[in-house]
């Protein structure tokens, strides 16, 4: 009698063990499907970061197609999926656009910064913390600051322009 009541009980175990499995790894498969681009916030430390379609459309042009071409050369082997540009008046300081863009990323998401550097544009990397939600999406966030201030004939200081992106491998 005692037998078939524990084969029942590890039955029932196994089967919740199973269901809170498949779960988890639902869970994990849709927090990477879900794109964090659009939700990252324009850069606020000097309180003068605007919309790009402030800036003329030649200036727009020349700096997104540099910003684009630059994010090409930083990962060859990714496409651009998504992109988001803003401009701000006066100089970006790199350390608190990675800091504003790092807890958006880490706090909704699980990003985790995977590299940075100057070479000349300042950028970030962020990819997903989670192996398993690697596996699932394995897209990379990147934001880059233009090193040299776009042309503008209205502005008093000077207007960088900056992006984020979204890689996916190709």
């Amino acid at each position: 009698m005692r037998a078939p009541m524990i084969v029942w009980v590890v039955i029932v175990l196994a089967a919740v063990v199973v269901f809170a499995g498949g779960g988890y790894v639902f869970y994990q498969c849709r927090s990477a499907q879900k794109s964090e681009l659009a939700d990252i916030p324009p850069y606020m430390m000097s309180q003068q970061s605007f919309s790009i379609d402030s800036v003329s459309p030649a200036a727009r042009r020349s700096s997104e197609d540099a910003l684009r071409t630059f994010v090409s050369d930083v990962y060859p082997d990714s496409a651009i999926v998504g992109e988001r540009f803003f401009a701000a008046k006066g100089h970006i300081i790199g350390d608190a656009l990675r800091h504003s863009v790092d807890d958006h990323l880490t706090s909704v998401s699980s990003y985790e910064l995977e590299r940075q550097g100057d070479n000349p544009n300042f950028y970030m990397v962020w990819q997903r913390g989670s192996r398993l939600q690697r596996f699932f999406s394995d897209h990379r966030i990147v934001a880059v600051v233009s090193a040299a201030p776009a042309e503008s004939d209205t502005a008093d200081e000077p207007i960088y322009i900056y992006g984020y992106f979204e890689l996916a491998p190709r």
